[in-house]
């Protein structure tokens, strides 16, 4: 694998809206040339330990999505780390959920500041077409239409140069390739 300097990029947008599917393939076509790691499938993970997620998420709910977000940041070291979710997911679901108050509103804040702060690219998902069901993420149109208008006027306050992908899997994966490139990481867009 080829060594360079570490990139990351962070990647936001309501359930459903195809995060994951570009985080997929991003990471398998980038590994085939660089080291790669990723952070996703945090909610997931969190769920099957008893954290609740979505809707249902409470204060403690927050700090254990707080934790392993701040965890990953600290560890992961690559030559591209992709975040599947930020810290910034964090405040979208408090805000979502009327609980984005007080001191734990404050912490997060500040954390995100850091987070986007370190992050190389931050990419964001519109919501183009109605999530699929997976026993996990939320389906509910309008809640998803809320989720991505807290999402983006979240990343207009914090990270204003946030680039839209929209289209399809290989359109959105063709605009993070162009832009690591821009950043120096070579990879070719098909």
């Amino acid at each position: 694998m080829k060594s360079t300097k570490q990139l990351s990029f962070g990647i936001s947008g309501a359930p459903g809206a195809g995060k994951t599917s570009i985080v997929d393939e991003v990471f398998r076509r980038a590994s085939l040339k660089y080291q790669v790691l990723a952070s996703k499938d945090v909610s997931r993970s969190l769920a099957r330990r008893g954290v609740r997620v979505n809707t249902e998420s409470q204060t403690d709910d927050y700090l254990a999505f707080l934790s392993v977000r701040v965890r990953d940041m600290l560890q992961l070291r690559a030559d591209l780390v992709i975040y599947d979710r930020t810290l910034l997911d964090v405040l979208v679901f408090m805000e979502l959920n009327g609980h984005a108050s007080g001191w734990l509103k404050d912490l997060t804040q500040e954390l995100i500041r850091w987070q986007t702060g370190q992050l190389s690219l931050y990419f964001y998902v519109p919501v183009e077409f109605e999530a699929q069901g997976d026993g996990c993420r939320i389906t509910d149109p309008e809640i998803n239409r809320q989720i991505d208008r807290i999402t983006v006027g979240l990343l207009r306050e914090h990270r204003p140069d946030f680039i839209p992908l929209t289209g399809s899997i290989s359109e959105r994966v063709r605009t993070v390739f162009e832009s690591l490139s821009r950043l120096g990481l070579n990879l070719r867009v098909e």
